[in-house]
């Protein structure tokens, strides 16, 4: 369920927090995020003055923001950036989000684009033992597994809860997924399993017997064959008309192999 999921993803966040009073990890992080939001403001400054005094020509003795457009739109971007994550800090507001990043939502997109991670080969097993190795955490990498399994388990089952969201409580699955899922997977598990057996058995009125001849009836079978074809060759012959030369050929090269026949010269 959803809260299942929730305290995965806490799990997953606060495990590298193993062993740091609750009081000194607040203080920590707060004064981080502190300092990272003045760095990035003297970086913008410092980014943005350069940009202005190296794209200014030199007779201008005045350097402005609004020449460059761009610049501007950029600077006023970040500057809404920073102000919002100043109140946030000041409000302490706070959202940790644990966990693979395509599971923090159960959108339709986020569920294909998932399924499609989890079909790549060892595409998942790398990542879960890179986060492994770099974690700070005392669960071992069989433990951390099993974890990542359950919070795929649960976010699977979020999904699929959307999906029931879309048919009334109770009510009867449509005939389209029961012919889909249920006649046509019959149907084939039918085939892959009595299609062999039907095939290859005696009651199937497509197989032919197969004739084997040793060495020494080989001469008959060709004589045999010869007598045949004599008749086809005939310009009155009942072969269609393209196929006598066909015939013809066959005589002239098998014939004077078989004089027994009494065919030969064709």
């Amino acid at each position: 369920d959803a809260r299942g999921l929730r305290l995965v993803h806490v799990a997953h966040a606060g495990d590298s927090w193993v062993g740091v009073p609750p009081s000194a990890r607040s203080v920590l992080a707060t004064i981080f995020q502190k300092a990272l939001l003045i760095f990035q403001l003297v970086v913008l400054h410092a980014t943005c003055i350069s940009l202005c005094i190296s794209r200014t020509a030199p007779v201008v003795a005045q350097t402005s923001l609004s020449s460059n457009r761009t610049l501007l739109a950029f600077y006023l971007l970040y500057l809404l950036y920073l102000l919002l994550t100043s109140l946030q800090l000041r409000y302490d507001v706070h959202i940790v989000r644990g966990g693979h990043s395509l599971t923090h939502s159960t959108h339709y997109i986020n569920r294909y684009l998932f399924m499609m991670y989890k079909a790549v080969p060892f595409c998942e097993e790398l990542r879960v033992l890179t986060d492994w190795t770099v974690t700070w955490t005392s669960m071992d990498f069989y433990m951390w597994m099993k974890l990542e399994d359950a919070h795929h388990s649960l976010y699977k089952t979020a999904g699929y809860m959307e999906i029931r969201k879309m048919v009334p409580p109770a009510a009867p699955r449509p005939r389209q997924e029961k012919v889909l899922e249920g006649v046509v997977l019959l149907f084939v598990l039918f085939v892959l399993i009595i299609g062999p057996l039907l095939y290859f058995s005696t009651a199937n009125v497509l197989l032919q017997e197969n004739y084997i001849f040793s060495g020494g009836d080989l001469p008959a079978v060709c004589r045999h064959l010869l007598v045949g074809l004599r008749p086809l060759a005939r310009a009155d012959g009942p072969a269609p008309r393209g196929q006598r030369g066909l015939f013809r050929h066959a005589l002239c090269v098998l014939g004077p192999r078989f004089p027994s026949a009494g065919i030969a010269g064709g």
